[in-house]
């Protein structure tokens, strides 16, 4: 009787902790996220139609941009899995590729900074440029199974 006693409260005591970690973790970031993203659509709406242009115009500059790149990395990918085909693996040209992806990532980081802090120093809008996908908070993103 008491161990069956201990073994619910233990049960309820858990399921109580957890239940509070997911409204706590998962509800206020998604929450801060939305109001961000909201309030920098208000900032963007404050602008002048003529800057409004302007932002559009330095967007797609720089998905222009950005595009390049990212083909770049996909023609290096490519090219790694075409080397990892041969019977006689080539280590030193694989090495030179990763490499060469590497130094494309970081080109496209620091494009996407720069265009980060032009606009904000133009027009004084913070953007939020997808945390994630630039592999920050990583460890907060939900695990996908199966």
């Amino acid at each position: 009787m008491k161990k069956t006693i201990g073994i619910l409260a233990l049960i309820i005591s858990t399921g109580a902790f957890a239940q509070n970690n997911d409204y706590n973790n998962t509800g206020d970031k998604q929450t801060e996220g939305r109001k961000h993203k909201m309030s920098m659509q208000q900032e963007i709406e404050k602008l002048t139609p003529e800057q409004q242009e302007e932002l559009r115009t330095m967007q797609e500059k720089n998905m222009k941009e950005n595009m390049k790149i990212m083909l770049s990395i996909k023609e290096v990918d490519i090219q790694i899995k075409k080397e990892m085909l041969n019977e006689k693996l080539n280590t030193k040209k694989i090495e030179q590729l990763i490499d060469q992806k590497s130094k494309l990532h970081a080109t496209q980081e620091k494009s996407m900074l720069k265009f980060m802090l032009e606009v904000k120093s133009k027009f004084g809008i913070e953007l939020m440029m997808g945390q994630h996908r630039m592999g920050e908070n990583r460890e907060d993103m939900p695990v996908r199974k199966g």
